[in-house]
């Protein structure tokens, strides 16, 4: 017994594909428009630079203090109580009275 093979073209193939799957090029996409409102920040952003030495530790100023990166570093207390536990760095974060914000980039060395 024989077996017959059908030789369909690639372009009826393609066409007879993606027909059935409805896909067609001239259809167009429909968009949803872009809404884009002007953000301003709500206080200002204050940078202060901290030098300390390990045992070393400082009072900062602000309430809401959060230790942004430096685990190990430095333990910070609620108070907001900074004091230097290895060499390394570390950034703390905190709110001023006036609404402004600070970071703190506290450096500790030997």
């Amino acid at each position: 017994m024989k077996k017959k093979f059908l030789a369909v073209p690639a372009v009826v193939a393609s066409s007879l594909i993606f027909g059935a799957l409805g896909a067609s090029a001239a259809e167009p996409v429909q968009q949803s428009p872009v809404q884009v409102q002007a953000v301003s920040p709500a206080a200002n952003s204050v940078s202060v630079r901290v030098d300390l030495k390990v045992g070393e530790g400082r009072q900062l100023a602000g309430d809401g203090f959060i230790l942004n990166s430096g685990y190990g570093v430095v333990e910070l207390y609620r108070s907001g109580y900074v004091l230097g536990l290895k060499e390394g760095f570390a950034y703390v974060g905190a709110d001023l009275p006036n609404g402004d914000r600070v970071l703190y980039s506290i450096y500790v060395t030997k």
